[in-house]
């Protein structure tokens, strides 16, 4: 019999069979997007002593950020749509094409401000499909300071760290250092979280939850 393969991505002889999908996208022309964000979020801040999630010495907001009357969510849930277009697509491959233009995106998000030694605990992001965080603004953090700041991800895969290979394919820590305007979306099971941000100012950042939902004929 022979064996049923999903779509997978291949480079010329080589099947990745488990590949784990990061989407990392820089928006073009955020700078006015921000500061307007930005602005928003502090004044929510303000009137709101917000939510205890895995926030560390943050402020965490309620999950209705979609639902905040400002053009800038507006905004920021077109780019979340395309962004779970894209993502979805390029994972799923020709079995998504005509699939995607018949679900409906459910959203959730909710806002994160991090000050001088506020960070993140691991966590991952249960009952929806995709996972994702847009960055604002990054405070002013001390240069010193290693992964100040970062997202780390957690490799999902058991027993991976044996046999080591050049550029640390399996097993090996994904950091990445956030910019504003910088958008990511993984699959909501992937452990993550958010090394302690040191410096001045406010780090903030929008984090999302996208669930996708085939339209009941």
């Amino acid at each position: 019999m022979r064996a049923m393969i999903p779509v997978l991505p291949k480079l010329g002889d080589v099947l990745f069979a488990f590949p784990t999908p990061v989407l990392m996208r820089q928006w073009p022309d955020s700078d006015a997007l921000n500061r307007a964000l930005r602005e928003l979020v502090l004044a929510k801040e303000r009137d709101d002593s917000g939510v205890s999630r895995s926030n560390a010495g943050g402020w965490h907001s309620d999950d209705q950020l979609f639902n905040w009357d400002h053009p800038g969510i507006v905004e920021l849930k077109r780019r979340v749509h395309e962004a779970t277009r894209e993502i979805t697509l390029k994972t799923c491959g020709q079995a998504a094409r005509d699939w995607i233009a018949d679900v409906d995106m459910e959203l959730e998000g909710w806002a994160n401000v991090s000050r001088d030694r506020a960070y993140n605990r691991i966590h991952k992001h249960p009952e929806c499909t995709w996972s994702g965080v847009y960055y604002v603004s990054l405070g002013d953090g001390d240069k010193s300071v290693k992964d100040n700041g970062s997202i780390e991800f957690v490799d999902p895969r058991m027993a991976v760290e044996s046999g080591p290979l050049p550029g640390q394919p399996f097993g090996g820590q994904f950091r990445l250092a956030p910019e504003p305007g910088m958008m990511l979306m993984f699959p909501n099971w992937l452990l993550h979280w958010v090394h302690p941000f040191q410096g001045s100012g406010e780090r903030i950042s929008l984090a999302f939850n996208v669930t996708l939902k085939p339209r009941k004929k």
